[in-house]
């Protein structure tokens, strides 16, 4: 069945391609199916649940020191920001064994930098505050995101209106 697929695909196409084909036919046969095997789906599934939970958690405790009043601490958001580099490589984790969560996984990642951002702004720490909506808008591009990007750009917006006022 590969020889005869190899045969009717040499058509129009160049001898290189048509190798790299067969070593790929050969050697991962399950590369051209579109359905994953069910204990990979679970799989990938226990690990979106456990980046939501871990994310969900990460998004309290940002919420909640936002809340109490104090000025700007830059290890606090350092630290922030380092659990959330921690957080995004798990998403990536599971974006790579099933991309049908692609826009799942960063969709929370970047409303939690634009929480971050919110937090940063109202401790006053307003230079990470524009860096973080900045990354959000540079990084999150595509239709998916429009409203997180929205999101980012009006806490830009509140970043300029309050450097104004200083």
């Amino acid at each position: 069945m590969v020889v005869q697929t190899i045969i009717e695909l040499k058509e129009g196409m160049s001898m290189l391609k048509i190798v790299v084909l067969g070593v790929v036919i050969l050697f991962c046969p399950n590369f051209f199916r579109y359905e994953q095997p069910a204990a990979q789906t679970r799989s990938s599934q226990s690990y979106l649940e456990r980046f939501e939970q871990d994310i969900a958690l990460l998004r309290a405790e940002i919420l909640h020191s936002a809340s109490s009043l104090s000025e700007c601490d830059s290890a606090e958001l350092r630290s922030f920001e380092e659990r959330i580099s921690v957080i995004e490589f798990i998403g990536n984790g599971v974006i790579a064994v099933e991309r049908r969560f692609t826009l799942r996984v960063n969709s929370n990642i970047a409303s939690t930098h634009n929480e971050l951002g919110s937090y940063a702004f109202r401790r006053g720490c307003l230079e990470d505050a524009r860096r973080i909506f900045l990354y959000v808008i540079e990084i999150y591009v595509g239709s998916g995101y429009a409203a997180i990007r929205q999101r980012a750009q009006i806490g830009i917006d509140d970043v300029r209106a309050a450097a104004k006022t200083r």
